[in-house]
């Protein structure tokens, strides 16, 4: 009884979880958060101030499934190439972290109880090589990062390999929208180039890394 009672109690709370982030999402015009009008406002030149309200907006952002690529955006706007790529990072780490985790404590004994077919799926795709998966969808450049943050959190993926294969995998599109939104001292056209040429390699190594994967199944 005791059981059952945990089981649609954690029920319970992940849906509330995923109602809640889709609430915010629609409601609270999240978006209109990291605008250039708000980070000059609030962010840019505002000391440790700014700093940490952009790490905490950004985690909450990425948690809630906002895309990565804006706010390595606006990082690099508001901090330069360095302090952005940095932030940015720490704030989609600490994102996924938060997401994985509340999945794993109050959705995994849900879905494996009445989605049995479901798990096992997610299982067989995560639970071998969570590391190598994990780092080729992040350098990807399509995907869900809530889904897949959920996804791994209701799997049977051990956390650490893939909180690693996450962030070595987030590196690359970090450094692109970093280095756009950035007001380091290099012509636009340059700057723009780089970033498009990095972004090509970075898809292109997803790409790769994925099929020496499927060989080795």
């Amino acid at each position: 009884m005791s059981l059952n009672f945990t089981t649609i109690f954690r029920g319970i709370l992940l849906i509330c979880f995923l109602i809640g982030a889709g609430f915010v999402i629609q409601n609270s015009d999240l978006s209109s958060v990291l605008s250039r009008e708000w980070v000059d406002t609030n962010v840019r030149y505002t000391g440790i101030y700014g700093l940490i309200l952009f790490l905490l907006f950004s985690i909450l952002l990425v948690t809630l499934g906002f895309p990565r690529q804006i706010i390595s955006f606006f990082g690099g706007y508001a901090f330069g190439f360095i302090g952005g790529f940095y932030l940015a990072l720490l704030s989609m780490v600490v994102g996924c972290i938060i997401c994985f985790t509340v999945a794993r404590a109050i959705g995994r004994d849900v879905v494996v109880k009445k989605f049995p077919s479901s798990i096992k799926k997610a299982d067989s795709f995560l639970k071998h090589n969570t590391f190598m998966i994990a780092l080729i969808i992040r350098l990807l450049p399509v995907g869900n990062n809530f889904a897949t943050n959920l996804a791994a959190g209701i799997s049977s993926a051990k956390p650490l390999p893939f909180f690693l294969g996450s962030t070595l995998g987030y590196i690359p599109q970090v450094i692109i929208f970093a280095l756009l939104g950035s007001g380091i001292t290099i012509e636009p056209e340059f700057r723009i180039s780089l970033s498009v040429i990095l972004f090509i390699l970075s898809t292109i190594l997803g790409i790769y890394l994925w099929r020496i994967y499927q060989k080795d199944k």
